[in-house]
């Protein structure tokens, strides 16, 4: 997955984009409680959205709150950019 998009009032949040950052914006509070739950405030500044939804863990805190509400993602690959809700975009082929 390139990037997991929520829309926000700044545009959307970023697979790259820090949890602690996310969490600043108070847009989406179904995640900012899931985000609360990871690690603490130091560990949530290095860890990222994308990288608690695709890492190789068994807890991805950040993904039921995404799925709950019908999120969208965008997956690039060389063909181009395809924006798809969340749920389809974790079905591994």
């Amino acid at each position: 997955m390139s990037s997991a998009k929520k829309r926000s009032r700044q545009g959307y949040y970023r697979s790259s984009q820090a949890l602690t950052k996310i969490r600043e914006t108070q847009y989406f509070p179904f995640l900012n409680k899931a985000i609360v739950e990871i690690a603490d405030h130091t560990a949530r500044n290095k860890i990222t959205l994308g990288g608690n939804m695709c890492a190789n863990i068994i807890y991805r805190e950040t993904i039921l709150p995404l799925l709950l509400t019908d999120s969208q993602i965008t997956i690039a690959n060389s063909s181009g950019l395809k924006q798809m809700p969340i749920n389809e975009g974790l079905i591994k082929p």
